[in-house]
């Protein structure tokens, strides 16, 4: 079963546990938000989509789950709709379907949504009003549902370079996500190999590497106890304070808040 409907609630909860009210679309606060595509990169597409999704599915729209689309299944679209236990959606949400198509076609086709020069914009073009179909048209050569060899979606990681410490993370969680998919094994962020790799990827690894290093082993060795972790934690912060790297990017006001964060919990 890829779906579960509560009539009485009047709510769709998808197979990723995802809930999606029925509400009346919006169309005000849809236009309002447009969403737009800053890159058009295969991680930056895929980045892109899930905030489109978001979005759009608070304001009564249906769009797709990024991570529920599969291989050889739900025609232009990319999902079916149905009674089966095979279908991706209920019977009652065909229609909230059919109004959302126009809806997401008009928000697609307006020349801020992709990059100047960006090959998306035809591709919207080529579908001629149907925004559901045009998503997934979208995803074809980024989604490892979609193309033929998706292995080579996942070849390398990637480095931060000029990006800020959250759009690192956000592309590096992306990534594990991705692969998951492609090789049928998930590993997280928080797990300490892909952790190792993540520092060292980072614009400032040597120093991030050299400040982590015992907190890090320790992860390795077992659970931390909750005072000794908040302790270790607190150590990691104060040797930020000391280093005063500049951290031109915004990388040190959100790793601090990440870590004041961590502290609370």
């Amino acid at each position: 079963m890829h779906h579960w409907i509560h009539p009485g609630l009047e709510k769709t909860i998808c197979a990723d546990g995802t809930i999606f009210f029925h509400i009346p679309i919006d169309k005000k606060m849809v236009t309002k938000n447009p969403v737009p595509c800053k890159k058009d990169t295969h991680a930056s597409i895929r980045r892109w989509y899930q905030t489109f999704q978001e979005t759009l599915m608070q304001y009564g729209v249906y769009v797709h789950r990024l991570w529920l689309f599969r291989k050889n299944h739900g025609g232009e679209c990319g999902f079916t709709i149905g009674d089966t236990t095979n279908d991706d959606l209920p019977t009652p949400l065909r229609m909230t379907c059919h109004q959302s198509l126009t809806l997401i076609y008009q928000l697609l086709s307006q020349s801020a949504m992709f990059p100047t020069g960006s090959p998306l914009h035809d591709v919207v073009a080529n579908c001629y009003g149907n925004g559901l179909k045009a998503l997934k048209a979208i995803l074809l050569r980024s989604h490892p549902a979609f193309v033929d060899e998706p292995a080579t979606l996942v070849t390398t990681y990637l480095k931060q370079k000029n990006k800020s410490l959250l759009e690192h993370k956000m592309e590096a969680e992306d990534f594990l996500q991705t692969r998951s998919m492609v090789q049928g094994f998930s590993k997280e962020l928080e797990d300490p190999g892909e952790l190792n790799i993540f520092i060292n990827n980072m614009k400032y690894s040597t120093h991030v590497q050299h400040v982590t290093r015992d907190e890090r082993r320790q992860r390795a060795l077992g659970p931390l106890p909750q005072v000794p972790r908040r302790q270790a934690t607190r150590d990691f912060e104060l040797s930020l304070d000391v280093a005063r790297l500049p951290w031109k990017d915004g990388s040190y006001e959100f790793l601090k808040s990440s870590l004041h964060s961590l502290n609370s919990t």
